[in-house]
């Protein structure tokens, strides 16, 4: 499984920053996903919203999602073009289910 954490915004701002915050804090924020496929529902999802905005907003900055994995877990992160220190993230670690000892839940 995976727990996302709550989505932040470093050095960006700007309708279409609040419009994915908003986005994200809504579907996002604090969820799990049970297995692969629903993580890569959720990054498309991710994507579309973002290449929704990108024509919505077609003089600003067009954005993209990042997947920054690691052992255990990582960083979803929405950067503006040219400006990969800058942008919105989700964090997100590998988890278990918790089973009490003995194996009965």
């Amino acid at each position: 499984m995976r727990a996302f954490g709550k989505s932040f915004a470093y050095s960006v701002q700007g309708r279409k920053v609040d419009e994915i915050l908003q986005f994200l804090n809504k579907e996002h924020d604090f969820t799990y996903v049970k297995d692969e496929n629903a993580f890569s529902a959720v990054i498309l999802s991710m994507k579309k919203k973002v290449d929704e905005l990108n024509n919505k907003y077609p003089n600003t900055k067009k954005y993209y999602v990042e997947v920054q994995k690691s052992e255990k877990g990582g960083f979803i992160r929405i950067h503006a073009s040219g400006y990969s220190m800058r942008g919105i993230s989700i964090p997100y670690w590998n988890v278990r289910e918790y089973k009490k000892e003995g194996g009965a839940q």
